[in-house]
């Protein structure tokens, strides 16, 4: 079994979204103020990896 991390598309459909691990979110009046950092696959290569 393998986990499938969420996905969300968050602004207009005419650009390109990018991969992001979101660090932080804070509601305010009806908006949503998000923090994040770029998603890499190549960071998370090894994890099924077992330990030399």
């Amino acid at each position: 079994m393998t986990m499938e991390l969420p996905r969300l598309l968050v602004g207009p459909a005419s650009k390109w979204a990018y991969p992001v691990l979101v660090n932080s979110s804070s509601p305010s009046n009806g908006n949503v103020a998000l923090k994040g950092m770029p998603y890499d696959d190549r960071v998370y290569t090894c994890d099924s990896a077992t330990a030399p």
